[in-house]
């Protein structure tokens, strides 16, 4: 009995110690294996090592791309265009009787005649100045009205945009108008003469160049083909005899003759005297565009200049018609 208790007792041990032994062993290695102070040493390595590593790729990268691309200067000139001139900051130009033009993107908001003085027939690439008569920077098709030396008008898109001198600024300003002036005796810009009757002509302020610190100031004044129907009125009217005659004001510039109908159509710009006075029967309106210059601007080698419209009214009768 005792020996089969001690045998029991030598075999609870043994196993005893058997399972202390392996359970010491396995918790061993899973402590090794999850050991705080690796883990926290793996773990550092990789958050300090790593974003180095990722930077100097992408710096490589970066390198590697800018390589490829080619280099390109800020403000370099566009390629050769097709045709045309200088290369400029697009804005809409034009030439004309061998001047380039540029818009005032200003709306001359008149009536006038129908007839063109030209057409835009050929085009140059946007940013690129005119180099040929008729041609534009912004395309073809576009008719045009000559009103001065200083101004043009572009039918675009149904509308009237005035275009000015390429080679000086010139400020717009459509709601100036010329001083008037104080004196009483003031000479009339024209004064006609017919038939023993002497009239100064009415005197319709059409535009101005005046100087001033910022530059040139370009005025607008009213359009006869517009206006004529309003002042009608206020004309004074004449009747065509074989004494008629026209006089200018001294220092007055004639500019052009327009002849309209009763019905204020415009029938010939660019008359003659010999025009009016082979008018036939009926009722007309006499245009007289007058230059009246203003001080000279030395630095730039020109003149102030004032234009108006003179206008009279003329009947020609059946018995003084002149043929």
């Amino acid at each position: 009995m005792k020996k089969r208790i001690l045998i029991c007792i030598t075999a609870g041990l043994a196993a005893f110690v058997l399972t202390f032994l392996g359970l010491t062993m396995v918790n061993r290695m899973a402590a090794r294996e999850l050991k705080p102070s690796n883990w926290l040493q793996e773990t550092t390595e990789i958050l300090v090592e790593d974003p180095p590593l990722r930077s100097n790729e992408l710096e490589q990268e970066e390198e590697t791309k800018q390589q490829k691309l080619p280099a390109v200067e800020v403000g370099s000139e566009p390629a050769e265009p097709v045709g045309g001139g200088a290369v400029c900051d697009f804005v809409e130009m034009i030439k004309v009787k061998d001047q380039v033009y540029i818009s005032t993107n200003v709306v001359v908001d008149v009536l006038r005649c129908g007839v063109m003085d030209g057409e835009i027939d050929s085009t140059v690439e946007p940013g690129v100045m005119p180099e040929e008569n008729n041609q534009s920077n912004f395309g073809t098709g576009f008719g045009y009205q000559i009103r001065s030396a200083d101004i043009v008008d572009v039918y675009i898109n149904g509308e009237w945009i005035m275009f000015t001198p390429a080679d000086r600024q010139i400020y717009i300003d459509l709601e100036c108008e010329p001083e008037e002036e104080t004196n009483e005796e003031a000479v009339p810009l024209v004064t006609v003469t017919s038939d023993k009757c002497t009239e100064a002509a009415y005197e319709m302020f059409a535009s101005s160049m005046t100087w001033s610190e910022h530059g040139w100031l370009c005025a607008c004044g009213l359009d006869p083909a517009t206006s004529l129907p309003e002042v009608a009125s206020e004309l004074p009217e004449i009747t065509l005899a074989e004494d008629f005659a026209i006089e200018l004001k001294a220092g007055a510039v004639l500019q052009g003759i327009v002849i309209y109908d009763k019905n204020f159509q415009e029938l010939q710009r660019g008359a003659s005297l010999e025009d009016i006075q082979t008018l036939k029967y009926g009722k007309y309106y006499i245009s007289y565009e007058i230059l009246e210059q203003g001080a000279y601007i030395a630095s730039e080698g020109q003149y102030e200049t004032t234009e108006y419209s003179c206008i009279f009214g003329l009947i020609v009768s059946a018995i003084n018609e002149i043929i």
